[in-house]
């Protein structure tokens, strides 16, 4: 095989890859924007409230680093906001970096009027040895 081919195979194998997991994470945020709306949610993909920046102590995990927080469901009842969403992050040093995702959930009053300190935030996981989905709607159940 010459330089060229396993090159041209390389590059292939990337690209399918690549469009593989396109095709998972788009039907992952479909799935979610579909959870959103059956619980009278919003859906975003991004973080658009900075809630990994806002947590105070974000992961009862040691060494957790590289904290992402992505997918989130959002809504305002009772006076209170709730957020759902994946919270990812690298665990490791030694033996290797790996990544997980777990879906979370917050809960804080809603606070009007001039800018008040902002009070820990309250973080509930959900059970890891469930599929993500499946997470988001255990913590749906106990949190709404």
């Amino acid at each position: 095989m010459t330089p060229a081919w396993a090159l041209f195979g390389l590059l292939a194998i990337t690209a399918v890859a690549a469009a593989l997991q396109f095709h998972r994470r788009r039907q992952q945020a479909k799935l979610l924007g579909r959870l959103a709306q059956q619980w009278e949610m919003h859906y975003s993909r991004v973080d658009r409230f900075q809630l990994g920046r806002r947590m105070a102590n974000p992961l009862p995990q040691p060494g957790a680093a590289d904290l992402r927080v992505v997918d989130v469901l959002f809504a305002t009842h009772h006076h209170r906001h709730l957020y759902l969403f994946t919270i990812q992050y690298s665990l490791g040093a030694l033996t290797g970096v790996h990544r997980h995702a777990r879906a979370a959930a917050i809960s804080e009053p809603v606070r009007r009027g001039a800018i008040q300190e902002a009070a820990p935030m309250q973080l509930t996981l959900a059970p890891e040895n469930l599929p993500l989905i499946q997470q988001y709607q255990s913590l749906h159940d106990s949190v709404a």
